[in-house]
């Protein structure tokens, strides 16, 4: 029994803590991105990104997004800017998560 109560609460602890994980990466990685960088080297720091952008009308440019929970409450964001290939510009901020005030159910 206490055996399972310990492997529930590791378990629930290893899950809790992933998204705070990806999150410390994504601020920690942020910071080796330099302008003139290639996609390749951001790529090879910061991984994937969750979100790409590019538009036809503004030529050879591109955005990434990467985004990482922090225990359900902020979420951290890097955008990164490309035009030709190259790092132009970079964004990273934290964006607490937006708590709806419950509505009384009137019946």
């Amino acid at each position: 029994m206490k055996k399972t109560i310990v492997f529930i609460l590791m378990s629930m602890t290893l899950l809790c803590s992933c998204g705070s994980i990806k999150s410390v990466n994504i601020a920690r990685h942020a910071t080796e991105i330099q302008a003139g960088m290639t996609i390749s080297e951001v790529q090879s720091i910061m991984g994937k990104p969750d979100y790409r952008r590019f538009d036809a009308a503004r030529k050879n440019w591109e955005q990434w997004e990467y985004t990482g929970m922090f225990f359900d409450s902020a979420r951290d964001i890097v955008i990164i800017d490309f035009r030709d290939g190259l790092v132009v510009s970079m964004n990273s901020f934290s964006e607490q998560k937006q708590v709806l005030p419950e509505i009384p159910n009137n019946e």
